[in-house]
């Protein structure tokens, strides 16, 4: 007897198109909130923003029946200048045929269209996280987790800078930025999770270590890796770096008549740069950056 199967009637069988797609996870946006944003208002033109830096002056004891002295402040008696340059530009850009749009189950030109502005701010991020190696004081090795004292050491480096004031307890200004692998390696510091040390810390129900130190700590997987198994994560105060968008993330759609295809076009333009203050010193002397502790690990 002779049976209907899959096979003599291959042809009836249809492959069918979702009419929806798996799309790639966009990374959480860290490091752009966690730094001074103040500097936009000032750059409205232009593409370099000047910031005069100011020194302490000198106490000077005075002699009688002598003229006092008169101080010009600045490292080699001349305030230096912070400047903040505004020339990145970036863009992402693509062409949709008006047939494609006909025939496709999905709307393909808006579902790409909305990823424009994760595109560009990745990008902003990871200008940002790259400049974590740069920060002169640094602990941690690399590859290596970091441990409670190299944590503290990163505290104290900020406190050396004056920058707790009367406090000892960071405020919301400052930020410990690591990677999943270096949070992890916090959650099996037993002073981080235990309750008996850290009210805020719950690892285990979940997954916090609550604040270190009094530092917020934050989860970034856009840190810069120079090898595998390491990335470059800070302990900072927001003003040790800034960012001047000086043009938010725009598109635009153009139709193309003799392409019959439709053009969109997204763009931002910024700018980013880490910010050397004047020492406490009297008298003034070379800017440094102390606002922060590059932490390596992993």
């Amino acid at each position: 007897m002779a049976n209907l199967t899959v096979t003599s009637n291959a042809n009836f069988i249809p492959e069918i198109w979702a009419s929806e797609a798996l799309e790639a996870i966009e990374f959480a946006q860290i490091t752009p909130k966690r730094v001074n944003l103040h500097w936009e208002e000032y750059l409205n033109k232009g593409d370099t923003l000047h910031i005069p830096r100011l020194s302490n002056p000198t106490a000077q004891t005075k002699s009688a029946d002598t003229a006092v002295t008169m101080e010009v402040f600045g490292p080699s008696d001349v305030e230096g200048v912070q400047d903040i340059t505004v020339t990145t530009q970036t863009y992402v850009a693509f062409q949709v045929e008006r047939v494609l749009k006909v025939q496709a189950n999905q709307e393909l030109q808006q579902k790409y269209a909305r990823k424009i502005g994760y595109a560009l701010n990745r990008n902003i991020e990871t200008t940002l996280t790259a400049r974590f190696d740069a920060f002169s004081n640094a602990v941690g090795s690399a590859g290596v987790e970091i441990t409670d004292e190299q944590i503290r050491r990163g505290w104290q480096y900020l406190a050396d800078a004056g920058l707790f004031g009367m406090e000892t307890d960071p405020d919301g200004d400052f930020s410990f930025i690591t990677s999943p692998a270096g949070y992890s390696g916090l959650m099996a510091i037993d002073r981080y999770v235990r309750k008996d040390y850290n009210q805020s810390g719950n690892a285990v129900e979940r997954a916090s270590v609550g604040d270190i130190y009094g530092f917020n700590v934050f989860v970034s997987n856009l840190l810069e890796s120079d090898a595998a198994g390491q990335h470059d994560a800070v302990m900072m105060h927001r003003d040790a770096l800034a960012l001047i968008q000086q043009q938010n993330v725009t598109v635009d759609t153009h139709y193309i008549i003799e392409h019959i295809s439709d053009a969109v076009v997204g763009w931002t333009l910024f700018g980013t740069a880490e910010m050397n203050f004047p020492p406490e010193t009297a008298g003034g002397g070379t800017a440094v950056d102390d606002r922060a502790v590059y932490v390596r690990g992993v």
